[in-house]
């Protein structure tokens, strides 16, 4: 990325990214179940649901509804 102050130069900054897609999360779930937890320190239940509140009514807002609703 580039971040470019208004009152100095621009800084490129790089930020290598080892992963991509669903990889970071299956990695935690599989951490979580070799160690017997049944839920994620990094992303609890309770986070999880509320980002799927938000989500839905952003969702709601834009009246987006998928195809298998």
């Amino acid at each position: 990325m580039t971040l470019s102050p208004t009152n100095g130069e621009d800084e490129v900054i790089d930020v290598p990214c080892a992963k991509n897609g669903f990889v970071y999360q299956i990695e935690e779930v599989a951490q979580c179940l070799q160690a017997g937890r049944t839920e994620s320190r990094i992303m609890p239940l309770d986070e999880s649901l509320s980002i799927m509140d938000t989500m839905d009514e952003l969702r709601r807002q834009w009246k987006l509804r998928y195809p298998f609703e």
